[in-house]
């Protein structure tokens, strides 16, 4: 269980870390675009940050029921 818990906080670190890059991905816009496509994927990236902190969240979890399983 601990090992699933760790996999599973370090993916939720990672897509919260990397959600920009995820949402946007490597686009080249011209200046004025490149505003708009931030207003219009501002919504996306806190989804995806969102998401992050609940796979994180649900790495302590199976961390701490693994520890208690063990002790």
């Amino acid at each position: 269980m601990e090992l699933i818990g760790f996999v599973l906080l370090c993916i939720g670190l990672m897509i919260f870390l990397f959600s920009k890059r995820i949402v946007r991905g490597k686009t080249k816009l011209e200046p004025e675009d490149e505003r708009e496509m931030k207003l219009l994927t501002s919504g996306a990236v806190i989804a995806v940050k969102m998401s992050g902190v609940i796979v994180a969240a649900i790495g302590l979890i199976f961390l701490a029921l693994g520890a208690a399983m063990r002790s």
